[in-house]
C-alpha cells in the first residue's frame, strides 16, 4: 500500500522556530529588555492558562512593557516585519523534500500547533502553503489531535515531527501511525538511539526513506 499520508509540523520542523526566536530576543534587547528577561517570560507567552500553545508577539510585548525604551505597538511591528520573512526561516532542505514527497504523489497534510491566524501567517510567510493537501489547526496535545485529523487506521500514515517524547506517545497508542523523527540540533545524537523510533539528521535522508516505502508498495 503506498502511504496515504504524510503529516508535517512546521514549528522545530519544517521552520526554525529557534532562529525567529533569537531574532525577536536581540530586537526586544535593542529596545530595552534584557536578553535573560526574553527568554524567562518566553514561557508565559507561549502557553495559554491551560498550558496550551498560543504564542503571540503582542502578547510577549504586553508581558514585557515595563521594560520598553519604545512605544509597545512599535515593538510588535518590528517583530511582525521580522515573521513576514518566514522563507528565511525555512530549514534549508525543506522546500526541496516538500517537492519530492509532490513529485511522488504522497498526500501531505501541515500541522500548525498554536494560535491558528498567528500560525496561518507565518506559514503563509514561508511560502509553503501550496504544497499540502490540507491544513490542520490546533493547540492541542498531539495524542488528542489524532481524533481531530479523522485518520482511518488502514491507511499507511507518517508523522513527521521534532517531538521525541509525543511520538513515543503516539506510537504507543495509534500503532498505524508511523512516527518519524526530525533530530534537534540541541539533543544529543545518543538520546535518540534510547527510542524505538525512525529518526534523521535532516529532511535530505527523510526524503530518500519515504521515497523508496511510497515507491516500493504499489
Amino acid at each position: 500500500m503506498p502511504i496515504s499520508n504524510i503529516l508535517i509540523e512546521f514549528d522545530h520542523t519544517l521552520f526554525n522556530t529557534s532562529q525567529i526566536k533569537y531574532e525577536w530576543a536581540t530586537l526586544m534587547e535593542k529596545n530595552g529588555v534584557p536578553m535573560d528577561i526574553f527568554w524567562q517570560t518566553y514561557p508565559q507567552a507561549h502557553y495559554d492558562e491551560a498550558g496550551r500553545p498560543s504564542y503571540n508577539p503582542k502578547k510577549h510585548v504586553e508581558i514585557v512593557k515595563d521594560y520598553l525604551k519604545a512605544e509597545p505597538e512599535e515593538v510588535v511591528r518590528q517583530m511582525e516585519e521580522v515573521k513576514t520573512r518566514g522563507r528565511d526561516f525555512l530549514f534549508p532542505d525543506a522546500e526541496d523534500f516538500l517537492n519530492r514527497m509532490v513529485s511522488i504523489n504522497a498526500p501531505l497534510v501541515l500541522v500548525l500547533r498554536g494560535e491558528p491566524e498567528y500560525q496561518k501567517e507565518k506559514a503563509e510567510s514561508a511560502g509553503i502553503m501550496d504544497y499540502f493537501n490540507k491544513v490542520h489547526y490546533s493547540n492541542k496535545n498531539r495524542l488528542e489531535m489524532v481524533d481531530e485529523l479523522g485518520l482511518n487506521p488502514q491507511d499507511k500514515t507518517f508523522w513527521i515531527s521534532h517531538d521525541l517524547a509525543d511520538m513515543t506517545k503516539v506510537k504507543e497508542k495509534y500503532p498505524f501511525i508511523v512516527p518519524v523523527v526530525k533530530r534537534r540540533p540541541d539533543i544529543r545524537v545518543g538520546h535518540y538511539r534510547q527510542v524505538n523510533l525512525l529518526n534523521f539528521d535532516n529532511f535530505k535522508e527523510i526524503q530518500d526513506y519515504l521515497t523508496v516505502v511510497h515507491a516500493t508498495s504499489y
